[in-house]
């Protein structure tokens, strides 16, 4: 897919954060800046979240940069179970670890594997 066809995600303040392709909001951070370890999750702003829902997301997939760990949910998902946090920057939706799927730098994701076993 070009990049013609993404759609760029901002914070309210207009900083860009990530993309959305396909069905999938993209958003790529530092984990040891970004992660909450002392609450054992991520929390994603829900303006961000909303914008990626509006342009066509169902899923969001955050890359930790410097693990290349992938965590996934639906946006559904998230909105559901997650928890309204704000840390003083702006209103986010907290989910703690056990809520996304992870997976680890070169494994398939559990999405793909289920596609190819039903072919």
């Amino acid at each position: 897919m070009s990049n013609s066809n993404r759609a760029t995600i901002t914070t309210q303040d207009g900083r860009a954060i990530g993309y959305v392709e396909g069905k999938t909001f993209f958003k790529s951070v530092r984990g040891s800046v970004h992660f909450f370890r002392k609450f054992k999750g991520i929390a994603v702003d829900t303006f961000s979240v909303e914008q990626a829902r509006q342009a066509g997301a169902v899923k969001i997939v955050i890359t930790d940069q410097e693990t290349g760990c992938q965590y996934r949910t639906t946006i559904a998902h998230l909105r559901a179970v997650g928890r309204p946090v704000d840390f003083g920057y702006n209103p986010q939706l907290f989910l703690s670890f056990s809520g996304w799927v992870k997976t680890r730098k070169g494994e398939i994701p559990a999405e793909q594997i289920a596609f190819w076993e039903g072919v």
